[in-house]
């Protein structure tokens, strides 16, 4: 039996072309070994390392996904995972993100900024 250490995650807002990641956790406590395969996100948003592998028995492996988004939006995709080849073995972790291109609008063109400490300067 596999147990994921989670079956949401949300990424860190980011801009586009950045990449960040998040990682699962994949515990069997089963005593045998367990294969699993990621069905991969066709866009290529979101990426999994590794996509597929085997779990010993008693043990655990690490899953890292990757978000990469190439426009400001909201993201989300279910990442189904597929054990032992059988779908009746199948769980999913939802993957959701936003991106974000970062914007400034000043009024009067000026900008201000709090008093510093002696040896601290401000841009």
């Amino acid at each position: 039996m596999i147990k994921m250490s989670n079956t949401k995650i949300s990424f860190p807002y980011c801009s586009p072309n950045e990449c960040v990641y998040q990682t699962v956790q994949l515990n069997n406590t089963s005593d045998t070994p367990v294969q699993y395969n990621i069905m991969q996100d066709t866009t290529g948003t979101f990426k999994s390392y590794p996509p597929i592998g085997q779990i010993a028995g008693k043990s655990f492996t690490l899953v890292c996904f990757e978000f990469n988004p190439k426009t400001p939006r909201f993201y989300n995709f279910a990442a189904q995972f597929l054990f032992n080849n059988s779908s009746a073995n199948m769980q999913q972790v939802l993957l959701q993100g936003f991106c974000y291109s970062p914007s400034v609008s000043l009024e009067n063109e000026q900008v201000f900024f709090p008093p510093s400490y002696s040896g601290v300067s401000t841009k």
